[in-house]
């Protein structure tokens, strides 16, 4: 009996033991769902009053990275638009330098054959330059000479025998007429004779004295004699006036042939004053010559050079727009550049926002989409002068697309512009602290 009230005593025990703890779980539960509900209140409490701080002390909003100067296509030159791109010389991702060759067009080769003949044109007028300014060759110069010396001995070989030939005429001329003449004199002192023969003769057959017969013959001797000078007369005149003929028809063709010698060698002492001389004005035509063709030489080097792409400035190759063998886009460009070494936030601030934020005032950027995990940290570096619309969405579908924004351009610090460098326009939340 004693045993049986022992165990009833332990059991009521236990069951007192075990409500004892149930409450005792039951008032720690409860005390610790307070205290849980307290903290978490005041965490809210905490969390609004961070809000309304930022609320009042810094200015968020939403934009986009991009590289210091904004991102540029690099194209042809525009008439050259339409060529082909024949060489690649850079890869996505590459740092290039400023004025680094990137891409070669299909007309390099035709534009480098023409600064080659551009060239040669340059060398061949500078030689015609050089050869002007030196004057005429030696050799030139002595053959002129050798001319101008052997019409000047044939001039004179023409007057001495023109001379001589005239001089002669002239002598035959006086030779004839003094011939002729005494001829003339001797035949009229005949015909005089026989006039006073005939006149005496006629008297003695007047006076029956000779035969009729007789005086005929003194009358043919007379008629005879003055047949005889008037031939001689008229062949006088007619020597004359032949040989005068001959003799003016020499002096003619003589003054002809001098003449013509002389006019030679008047043209081969001119001819030689020109190759001997270096005028001003020869000089100043082929300098003029050598400028044209460099003129030429220039241009087509410059022609030259627009085969050719270059960088515009140093900065990173972020996309490939045309490839070898395709025609060269004049909106799209070779390649998209950009200064990746110093990125900057571009955030769209809503207008109403905009009075707060100073040049200066310090910015935190962090990414919307989780694309970098770090904080960056910046400054502001230029305010908009425009509003417009925004150009980055919202995640949110009920967020005003047409509200008015205006672009604020963060500079990131250097160690924070290294960490996003390859992510041109990553979307991003800027928190402006004002």
């Amino acid at each position: 009996m004693k045993g049986k009230i022992s165990t009833k005593a332990q059991k009521s025990l236990l069951l007192t033991v075990a409500i004892t703890a149930g409450l005792l779980s039951l008032l720690a539960i409860y005390f610790g769902l307070r205290w849980f509900g307290n903290s978490k209140e005041d965490n809210s409490l905490s969390e609004i009053s961070s809000v309304e701080e930022t609320r009042v002390n810094a200015v968020s909003a939403l934009g986009r990275l991009e590289p210091l100067g904004e991102v540029i296509n690099v194209a042809a030159t525009p008439s050259l638009g339409g060529a082909k791109l024949e060489q690649l010389l850079v890869a996505e991702g590459d740092q290039v330098k400023a004025g680094q060759l990137i891409a070669v067009l299909d007309n390099d080769k035709l534009r480098r054959q023409d600064v080659r003949l551009a060239q040669k044109e340059v060398e061949v007028a500078q030689a015609n330059l050089n050869t002007v300014k030196a004057g005429a060759k030696q050799g030139a110069i002595k053959a002129q000479e050798a001319e101008i010396e052997r019409i000047q001995v044939e001039l004179s070989g023409e007057k001495l025998r023109n001379s001589a030939k005239i001089r002669r005429l002239e002598a035959e001329i006086s030779g004839e007429q003094q011939s002729r003449t005494a001829t003339i004199d001797r035949l009229s002192a005949e015909v005089a004779n026989a006039e006073r023969e005939f006149r005496r003769n006629e008297q003695l057959a007047t006076n029956g004295a000779i035969s009729e017969s007789d005086l005929d013959a003194r009358l043919l001797t007379l008629e005879t004699s003055r047949e005889a000078l008037t031939e001689a007369q008229a062949q006088l005149i007619k020597t004359l006036a032949t040989l005068n003929a001959e003799l003016n028809e020499t002096k003619a063709d003589n003054q002809k042939i001098e003449a013509t010698l002389e006019k030679q060698l008047n043209s081969s002492i001119a001819e030689l004053d020109r190759i001997t001389e270096v005028r001003d004005v020869d000089v100043a035509q082929a300098q003029a010559e050598v400028n044209r063709a460099k003129a030429i030489l220039e241009q087509a080097k410059e022609e030259w050079q627009l085969t050719k792409i270059y960088a515009p400035f140093a900065g990173q190759i972020l996309k490939i727009n045309t490839y070898p063998g395709e025609n060269v886009d004049g909106s799209e460009g070779v390649v998209e550049l950009g200064r990746t070494e110093q990125m900057i936030a571009i955030a769209e601030v809503y207008e109403n926002d905009i009075s707060k934020i100073k040049i200066g005032q310090k910015a935190l950027v962090n990414s919307e989409n989780q694309t970098f995990s770090e904080t960056l940290e910046g400054s502001v570096m230029q305010i908009g002068l425009q509003i417009g619309k925004k150009d980055i969405l919202e995640s949110d579908p009920a967020a005003d697309i047409d509200a008015r924004v205006i672009e604020v351009k963060i500079r990131l610090e250097p160690s924070s512009s290294q960490r996003v460098r390859s992510l041109t326009n990553a979307k991003v939340i800027v928190k402006i602290l004002t």
